[in-house]
């Protein structure tokens, strides 16, 4: 069986994650789950060698894999499609997009997606599910609108938190999108001891509305010069790490995917930074 998960929602998506090793821990045991990044040398080798290879000890396991669109191994396809209907080990694939041709069956006519859950830290559920024969996906798309505030009204119900209505507005509004964001000033609320909230409250810790990083990323990929040149200023200005927003970028199309692919080489060749990099996709 296979468990894909994927989407931009790096928070919720690794909860998610979380929660399904704990649970495969609880019912079966911590040594039968393996943890493969195969964007490293030789590891397609060792999870090949995980998932063929029985012990009499642990019959059941859970194999979790990153990496895969990016390092794209070769037969990494065939192997997942082999136990695609064996029960002696789940694959936990989990991704930032979907998946890719070559990787097409994981999501290959799926059901219609079920409705968002929302519940305690751990347990929030994906936007959508969708089951087909030895698969199962769930999206993790940035949230928005009603479903973020349900999303954090959760987030701060679990911490013991609770605000004034104008300051849930202003917090929600401030970090629509962004759940880490947004779990990093609640676990500050609580280290500091806040109960109840007030709007003054956040404005005195320093938060402050900034601008929408989703509207202002999108004029970055596809406005003219001067426009992307002002959304590259915009995001530099603000707290957002350059490499995030590179990255968050090089996935709004096909296209845009492509021209950064020679941009990510470069900075990891000690080139270009990231900055240099954005800098150098907004002029060219």
């Amino acid at each position: 069986m296979i468990i894909f998960l994927y989407g931009s929602d790096d928070y919720r998506l690794e909860m998610r994650k979380r929660a399904i090793i704990a649970e495969f821990v609880k019912r079966r045991s911590a040594s039968g789950v393996g943890r493969f990044d195969l964007e490293e040398k030789d590891e397609f080798t060792h999870l090949e060698e995980f998932a063929k290879n029985q012990s009499m000890f642990d019959p059941m396991k859970l194999a979790v894999v990153t990496g895969l669109f990016d390092g794209e191994p070769e037969g990494a396809d065939a192997l997942l499609k082999s136990f695609l209907e064996r029960k002696e080990i789940t694959f936990l694939v989990t991704e930032r997009k979907k998946a890719a041709e070559t990787f097409a069956f994981l999501m290959k006519k799926p059901l219609p997606a079920m409705p968002a859950r929302h519940t305690r830290q751990g347990e929030a559920g994906g936007r959508g599910k969708a089951r087909q024969a030895g698969v199962l996906v769930e999206q993790f798309e940035a949230l928005k609108g009603a479903e973020w505030q349900r999303f954090a009204a959760a987030e701060a119900k679990a911490r013991g938190i609770t605000f004034a209505p104008d300051a849930f507005a202003f917090l929600c509004d401030a970090y629509e999108g962004e759940s880490w964001r947004l779990v990093t000033e609640l676990e500050k609320l609580q280290w500091l001891g806040k109960k109840k909230v007030t709007k003054e409250d956040l404005e005195s810790s320093g938060l402050e509305l900034a601008p929408n990083f989703w509207n202002t990323l999108q004029a970055l990929a596809r406005g003219g010069v001067a426009e992307r040149l002002g959304a590259l200023a915009a995001l530099l200005a603000g707290s957002e790490p350059t490499a995030k927003t590179f990255n968050i970028l090089a996935y709004q199309s096909a296209e845009i995917t492509n021209a950064c692919a020679g941009y990510d080489l470069a900075v990891k060749s000690g080139k270009f930074d990231y900055e240099e990099a954005l800098l150098d996709f907004v002029i060219r």
